[in-house]
Protein backbone atom coordinates (compact mmCIF):
# COMPACT_ATOMS: atom_id res chain seq x y z
CA UNK A 1 0.00 0.00 0.00
CA UNK A 2 1.70 3.17 -1.12
CA UNK A 3 2.19 5.77 1.60
CA UNK A 4 0.17 9.04 0.49
CA UNK A 5 1.93 11.82 -0.13
CA UNK A 6 0.60 13.47 3.45
CA UNK A 7 2.36 10.71 5.46
CA UNK A 8 5.65 10.77 3.98
CA UNK A 9 5.27 14.61 4.10
CA UNK A 10 4.87 14.36 8.08
CA UNK A 11 7.45 11.98 8.45
CA UNK A 12 9.84 14.13 6.39
CA UNK A 13 8.75 16.41 8.61
CA UNK A 14 9.53 14.78 12.03
CA UNK A 15 13.08 13.89 10.16
CA UNK A 16 13.76 17.34 9.73
CA UNK A 17 12.15 18.55 13.03
CA UNK A 18 15.00 16.21 14.48
CA UNK A 19 17.79 17.33 12.32
CA UNK A 20 16.71 20.80 13.25
CA UNK A 21 16.80 20.17 17.39
CA UNK A 22 20.15 18.26 17.50
CA UNK A 23 21.67 20.75 14.91
CA UNK A 24 20.26 23.54 17.68
CA UNK A 25 22.02 21.79 20.35
CA UNK A 26 25.08 21.36 17.96
CA UNK A 27 24.74 25.21 17.36
CA UNK A 28 24.59 26.05 21.12
CA UNK A 29 27.66 23.97 21.87
CA UNK A 30 29.90 25.33 19.60
CA UNK A 31 28.97 28.73 19.98
CA UNK A 32 29.55 28.44 24.15
CA UNK A 33 32.84 26.55 22.60
CA UNK A 34 33.55 29.79 20.54
CA UNK A 35 32.87 32.50 23.61
CA UNK A 36 34.71 30.11 25.80
CA UNK A 37 37.59 30.32 23.47
CA UNK A 38 37.50 34.18 23.14
CA UNK A 39 37.47 34.40 26.80
CA UNK A 40 40.94 32.24 26.71
CA UNK A 41 42.41 34.06 23.89
CA UNK A 42 41.56 37.81 26.05
CA UNK A 43 43.16 36.21 29.04
CA UNK A 44 45.98 34.52 26.95
CA UNK A 45 46.91 38.41 25.58
CA UNK A 46 46.61 39.55 28.67
CA UNK A 47 49.15 37.65 30.13
CA UNK A 48 50.82 38.56 27.14
CA UNK A 49 51.14 41.77 27.84
CA UNK A 50 52.26 41.53 31.28
CA UNK A 51 55.16 39.43 30.23
CA UNK A 52 56.07 41.98 27.47
CA UNK A 53 56.29 44.48 30.43
CA UNK A 54 58.08 42.50 32.33
CA UNK A 55 60.51 41.52 29.42
CA UNK A 56 60.87 45.69 29.04
CA UNK A 57 61.99 45.95 32.85
CA UNK A 58 64.19 43.08 32.83
CA UNK A 59 66.38 44.93 30.32
CA UNK A 60 66.10 48.02 31.95
CA UNK A 61 67.76 46.20 35.81
CA UNK A 62 70.06 44.39 33.60
CA UNK A 63 71.44 47.81 32.15
CA UNK A 64 71.14 49.03 35.52
CA UNK A 65 72.99 46.17 36.98
CA UNK A 66 75.53 46.79 34.03
CA UNK A 67 76.15 49.80 35.15
CA UNK A 68 76.21 49.26 38.65
CA UNK A 69 79.34 46.57 38.04
CA UNK A 70 80.97 49.23 36.40
CA UNK A 71 80.86 51.58 39.17
CA UNK A 72 81.69 49.28 42.00
CA UNK A 73 85.09 48.16 39.66
CA UNK A 74 85.79 52.03 39.58
CA UNK A 75 85.44 52.25 42.93
CA UNK A 76 87.48 48.99 43.84
CA UNK A 77 90.36 50.65 41.36
CA UNK A 78 89.78 53.90 43.04
CA UNK A 79 89.85 52.64 46.53
CA UNK A 80 93.37 50.71 45.76
CA UNK A 81 95.19 53.80 43.97
CA UNK A 82 94.20 55.61 47.53
CA UNK A 83 95.19 52.82 49.69
CA UNK A 84 98.72 53.13 47.90
CA UNK A 85 98.60 56.81 48.58
CA UNK A 86 97.57 56.72 51.65
CA UNK A 87 100.66 54.10 52.19
CA UNK A 88 103.16 56.25 50.53
CA UNK A 89 102.14 59.39 52.35
CA UNK A 90 102.38 56.83 55.54
CA UNK A 91 105.26 56.24 54.72
CA UNK A 92 107.03 60.00 53.83
CA UNK A 93 105.23 61.11 57.39
CA UNK A 94 107.15 58.60 59.01
CA UNK A 95 110.20 59.72 57.67
CA UNK A 96 109.27 63.31 58.20
CA UNK A 97 108.68 62.16 61.65
CA UNK A 98 112.16 60.72 61.98
CA UNK A 99 113.92 63.40 60.53
CA UNK A 100 111.95 66.04 62.98
CA UNK A 101 113.34 64.20 66.24
CA UNK A 102 116.63 63.38 64.76
CA UNK A 103 116.62 68.02 64.50
CA UNK A 104 114.79 68.32 67.52
CA UNK A 105 118.07 65.83 69.08
CA UNK A 106 120.23 67.79 67.29
CA UNK A 107 118.69 70.89 68.63
CA UNK A 108 119.00 69.90 72.11
CA UNK A 109 122.40 68.57 72.14
CA UNK A 110 123.37 72.63 70.23
CA UNK A 111 121.12 74.51 73.31
CA UNK A 112 123.18 71.97 75.86
CA UNK A 113 126.32 72.74 74.75
CA UNK A 114 125.89 76.80 74.16
CA UNK A 115 124.65 76.51 77.75
CA UNK A 116 127.96 74.54 79.14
Amino acid sequence: MPLSVAVVAAVLAVVLSILLVFNLKRLRRLEAEAVALREEKSDLQRRLAVEEQKSGRLADVERELAEGKQLADRLRDAKSATETESARVTEALSHRDSDLAELKARLASTEARRRS
